[in-house]
């Protein structure tokens, strides 16, 4: 753009730049990702100091940088903080696997409002879920992301053999896009294996997204169940944005050492 403009924004990331100076990663829904410098933020007493930290949202006010290249930020009003996710470390952990999959997910100078409004509201889902529903939210926010990319995994047939009949275990395959059957995945090595109640749950799970907007109150699942489903979708996600997540590695991990044919 040629002229100055102003968007909500939430804050991603953010970095130091010489003495004074910070650029910050938002997410906007009219421009998708943006980078931006924000002059004189680092100081404390700086009025743009409250963007330095992630999971601010703000109406911020852009210009045009004379050189060129990256934007500036130099007025910003702030619209309300999800600064109760800090003072959980639970909390916080989901937080940022939210905002790692959103910048994953997104891109610089497409607009995605969707994407947008999604990342508040689980935002604010993971503020008031009790903290061993975290992941019910987190598991939900997965699928849409993957939805919305067109990567949502297959989840009506056998990968390799089309067959509807699954069997007791499947085998995720997110480099093909859903689940290999027990009668496709003799080949693969126990550990490789997740029980069917996963794709089960992702059934249910899908079918109330497709109605709903949100999970409804009363949809629950097991709690290991749950924590070993989110693991599986979060290798599709790692696949479908083509980079590793290291904020996911508390998940997998867990779900790795619990998991067994």
């Amino acid at each position: 753009m040629s002229t100055a403009w102003s968007t909500p924004a939430l804050v991603l990331r953010r970095w130091n730049v010489g003495e004074s100076a910070l650029i910050v990663k938002l997410l906007t829904p009219t421009e998708g990702l943006l980078s931006a410098r924000v002059p004189g933020a680092k100081s404390p007493t700086a009025s743009l100091h409250f963007l330095s930290n992630p999971l601010t949202l703000a109406e911020v006010h852009i210009v045009p940088s004379r050189r060129g290249h990256m934007v500036q930020i130099v007025q910003a009003t702030t619209l309300g903080s999800f600064s109760t996710l800090q003072e959980s470390l639970p909390r916080l952990q989901a937080a940022a696997l939210v905002l790692e999959i959103v910048e994953g997910a997104s891109t610089e100078g497409l607009a995605n409002p969707v994407l947008f409004l999604l990342t508040l509201d689980t935002l604010r889902q993971l503020e008031l879920t009790p903290p061993e529903h975290l992941d019910l939210v987190l598991l939900a926010f997965v699928w849409q992301v993957l939805d919305g990319l067109g990567a949502a995994p297959v989840l009506t047939r056998c990968i390799r053999t089309d067959s509807t009949e699954a069997g007791d275990f499947v085998v995720p395959l997110a480099a093909e896009g859903g689940f290999a059957c027990a009668a496709a995945a003799q080949s693969f090595p126990p550990g490789a294996r997740v029980p069917i109640d996963v794709l089960h749950l992702l059934h249910r799970l899908a079918d109330e997204l497709a109605k709903h907007e949100s999970l409804p109150p009363d949809f629950h699942a097991p709690l290991p169940l749950v924590h070993q489903t989110l693991a599986v979708m979060l290798h599709f996600v790692q696949h479908a944005i083509h980079a590793d997540l290291k904020t996911a590695r508390p998940w997998m991990l867990h779900a790795a050492s619990v998991s067994r044919p």
